[in-house]
């Protein structure tokens, strides 16, 4: 039997080894502990498999160690030729299933080391080739140990404790003529109680190794299931296979920091591959790599040149360390490149087009020390004020506009190049002193000013061949001798001339142009000679024109503006055309304007003021534009309309003079202003006005009359003052009332309204009414109780709708009283006792409200009296004594009130 010794927390099965069961526990003194060192073993030779832990570690059989080591220690034999020692026993195994069906895995094997368990012999096996070789080194007890111990097999032990087994019996014999053994004696063994099955516990990942890709393709060739991750310089792993790849199922790492290619890192990020690099490329393929290539790099270096739009998308990588580029493009997008851009480019800018530049854009270039081929064209103020690098740089420059004779001096001490082009504009006092180097090269030299007459004279007076313009005074130039006016290239005039001093001017055989502004009446100007006024460039008119004399004016074909102010009557502004009305100034009709013709007038485009009166209908001035309107400088009203309030108060809004009567809605002319209804002369209501309407109406102090109907409440016709009533040509009442006899008289007689109508009042009051009051009612309401007589006469009305009364009056009256009035009562209430008799005949009417009596009659009539006729009495009086049966059938009455009688 063997024994053996387990911590509380393991789980333990045991398989069969022979015939000894079952286990029990052992003394722990007996025990070794397990020592996890002694599972590892380095061998060079190992087979294959073993090769692919990392540093050719395997696990070795911990019980067969131990044992052999136990064996050698008892018998003085070495460790390392002991049975089962480290010398034999120590090879790579996987511990085997045990007969129970329970599996282990070892695992920590060496602090730092992590090894894949190798494949080897079952582990039944072993330990009966570690019982054999015992037995034939004439150790039969360690023999039979050793396969003792192979049956225990631990799950989940970590380290896994390896546990010395006693044999109990005989030993069988040893080899060459060793006897049997005699086992030592041992205390009795307590049974166990039987160990429950142990839950298969799950596996422990392997552990796998990380080899280079020589290795890696060693490891595949000796077998294609080999499971390993790569660790390699970039170089090897973009050439491995890609069945090298895709077996590194342990991961893929890079070694070192290498600089890559954009697809060289795109390849290697194919693979997952962990790895710190940089990159180097050509501007095309660093711009166009993708954001997890560039972000993931430290450094970028371009190769060559890049565009501003490759710059741009490279340095928007975020890469963490630097990047470095020249810059090779054209002035205009260089020119818009970013400063971060720019100032990145530490290889140097090139502009690859030869651009014309402005002063700013090639000054803005050279500050990037840009190497360039260029033209400069710019505004003569620029060009002048450019640096020298700027303008000696350039290969042509072009002046864009005229430069003064300082500007052109310091242009053309540019040392450019190529071509210089400008123009000169200038006085002549800077002309005359220019140098001929500057003027003989401009392509046009204009002088900015001009001579008077007299130093003309004085210039023709030295130089009879000198060639100027004249500048002066229309009264000067009129006056100046023939050989001054006929040598001036150009004449101006610097005033505006009359018609007769431009005449003389005109004169001139100058043979260039002449320049002069005509300033005269328009009689004298309508009366110029064609030469003269088409020769002039403004034409000024000193006084209004009317339409006839602009006509002529504005006929002359004179450059430049002609100016005059329009006056003339409203028809002949009117009839005017578009050019002579839009030419004006200021235009002014003498007369008043129609609307229509006002319309014109405004419509004109002048550049002044336009003021007109207007008159006309009312119709045509509320149809007016309201520009038309606001022109008039006053409005007048030609007839006397009759308007609504809305257009009253529109004329007024004008200010027109005007006399008008109203006519509105009643509504309309309550709400309208004081001014308005006061100022009318006539006023009429196309509506009933309500009393409060009429009132307010009624209040305006206008000079005519006021014609109007009423219609409102029955109420407010009532208050309403006798003279509003009596000036209204009908009345009629808005609601339907319900009335007094009175009121209702007074509104249909006294007023003559119309109307519909309900009649509430005392009994008496309805009784008496006449019948076509009455008969004209809708409902008719008794607010006192009426007799029958007075119901009688209330219902005998024609009214249209209901009619409503109570009834109360003797017994003998309401009960003779005929089935209509009956009925037709509400509450029906006798003044005197009933008899049984009356009390039936009132009992008996249909009437919808409350029927109250009570009954006086004798024992025998009060007894005969049906329930109904007795309960429904208040009092019950017996005018004569009773039977007791009477009495009876007397008190079961369940009438209200008392009830009375003898016996």
């Amino acid at each position: 039997m063997a024994s053996f010794i387990a911590k509380p927390t393991d789980q333990i099965s045991v398989g069969t080894v022979g015939s000894v069961q079952p286990v029990t526990i052992a003394p722990a003194s007996k025990a070794k502990a397990f020592k996890p060192e002694r599972m590892v073993k380095k061998d060079p030779a190992a087979a294959p498999d073993a090769e692919l832990a990392a540093d050719g570690a395997s696990l070795t059989d911990p019980i067969a160690g131990a044992e052999g080591q136990a064996a050698a220690d008892s018998e003085g034999v070495p460790a390392s030729e002991a049975p089962g020692s480290s010398a034999e026993a120590e090879q790579p195994v996987q511990l085997a299933q045990s007969d129970s069906g329970s599996s282990m895995t070892q695992s920590g094997i060496a602090s730092g080391e992590s090894v894949p368990l190798a494949q080897s012999e079952a582990m039944t096996s072993g330990a009966a080739a570690a019982g054999a070789e015992a037995a034939a080194g004439g150790e039969a007890a360690a023999g039979a140990t050793a396969a003792a111990e192979t049956a225990v097999v631990a799950s989940g032990f970590s380290p896994l404790m390896a546990l010395p087994l006693l044999a109990l019996g005989g030993g069988g014999g040893g080899g060459g003529g060793g006897s049997g053994g005699t086992a030592a004696p041992v205390a009795p063994v307590v049974p166990l109680e039987p160990i429950a099955p142990v839950a298969p516990v799950e596996p422990v990942a392997p552990v796998i190794p990380v080899v280079t890709v020589v290795e890696a393709q060693a490891l595949l060739q000796a077998s294609s299931s080999a499971v390993f991750g790569l660790l390699d310089t970039a170089a090897n792993l973009l050439a491995a296979s890609a069945a090298i790849v895709s077996a590194a199922t342990g991961g893929i790492a890079v070694s070192g920091q290498p600089t890559l290619s954009v697809a060289d890192a795109a390849a290697l990020q194919a693979m997952n591959a962990q790895m710190s690099y940089s990159l180097s490329d050509t501007a095309a393929n660093l711009a166009a790599a993708s954001a997890a290539t560039g972000n993931g790099a430290i450094n970028i270096s371009v190769t060559g040149p890049a565009t501003v739009a490759q710059a741009s998308a490279i340095d928007a990588f975020a890469n963490s360390g630097a990047n470095s580029y020249s810059l090779s493009d054209t002035a205009a997008n260089l020119l818009a490149a970013s400063a971060a851009i720019v100032s990145a480019a530490t290889g140097g800018i090139s502009v690859s087009d030869q651009p014309t530049l402005s002063v700013a854009d090639a000054s803005t270039l050279q500050a990037m020390n840009a190497q360039m081929s260029y033209s400069l064209s710019d505004t003569a103020a620029n060009v002048a004020a450019a640096f020298l690098p700027v303008g000696n740089g350039a290969i042509d420059i072009t002046v864009t506009d005229a430069a003064t004779v300082a500007e052109a001096m310091a242009i053309e001490a540019f040392t450019n190049s190529g071509a210089t082009s400008y123009s000169i504009a200038d006085t002549a006092a800077n002309l005359a002193a220019a140098p001929a180097a500057v003027t003989g090269i401009a392509t046009s030299v204009t002088a900015t000013d001009a001579l008077t007459v007299a130093e003309a004279q004085a210039i023709l007076a030295t130089n009879a061949g000198a060639s100027f313009p004249l500048a002066d005074t229309a009264a000067n130039l009129a006056a100046a001798p023939a050989p001054v006016g006929n040598a001036a290239t150009t004449i101006i005039a610097t005033d505006a001339a009359t018609v007769a001093q431009a005449a003389i001017i005109e004169g001139f055989a100058n043979g260039a142009a002449t320049v002069f502004n005509l300033s005269d009446t328009a009689a004298n100007l309508a009366a110029a000679p064609l030469a003269v006024a088409n020769g002039a460039i403004d034409i000024i008119v000193t006084d209004v024109a009317t339409v006839a004399e602009v006509n002529t004016i504005d006929a002359f074909a004179n450059i430049g503006v002609t100016s005059y102010d329009l006056s003339d009557t409203a028809a002949n502004l009117a009839a005017a055309s578009a050019a002579v009305g839009n030419g004006a100034t200021d235009i002014t009709a003498t007369d008043a304007a129609t609307v229509a013709q006002a319309s014109v007038i405004e419509a004109f485009t002048n550049s002044g003021a336009t003021a007109y009166s207007l008159s006309d209908s009312a119709a045509n001035l509320l149809a007016a534009s309201a520009a038309t309107i606001a022109g008039a400088s006053a409005v007048a009203v030609t007839d006397q309309p009759t308007l609504p309030v809305a257009d009253a108060a529109a004329l007024q809004a004008m200010a027109a003079q005007m006399s008008y009567s109203l006519s509105d809605t009643a509504a309309n002319l309550a709400a309208a202003p004081a001014a308005i209804g006061n100022g009318a002369v006539n006023i009429a209501a196309t509506d009933a006005a309500t009393v409060a309407q009429a009132s307010a109406i009624d209040a305006f102090s206008n000079s005519g009359t006021f014609n109007y109907s009423l219609a409102d409440t029955a109420a407010s016709l009532l208050a309403a003052p006798s003279a509003m009533i009596a000036g209204a040509s009908a009345v009629s009442v808005t609601d339907i009332p319900t009335l007094p006899l009175a009121q209702a008289d007074t509104l249909l007689n006294a007023i003559g309204a119309s109307m519909s109508y309900s009649l509430s009042d005392s009994a008496a009051n309805l009784a008496a009414a006449s019948a076509a009051l009455a008969n004209g009612a809708i409902d008719i309401s008794a607010t006192s109780a009426a007799t029958v007589a007075e119901a009688t006469a209330i219902e005998a009305f024609a009214n249209s709708g209901a009619t409503s009364y109570s009834l109360s009056d003797t017994a003998a009256n309401l009960a003779a009283a005929s089935a209509a009035v009956g009925n037709g009562a509400t509450d029906i209430s006798a003044t005197s006792a009933a008899t049984v008799a009356e009390a039936s005949a009132i009992d008996a009417f249909a009437n919808s409200g409350v029927t109250s009596y009570s009954l006086s009659d004798t024992a025998a009539n009060l007894a005969a009296a049906s329930a109904a006729v007795g309960n429904g009495a208040t009092d019950i009086s017996a005018t004569s004594a009773a039977t007791v049966a009477e009495a009876t059938v007397i008190e079961a009455f369940t009438n209200s009130g008392v009830t009375s009688y003898s016996l």
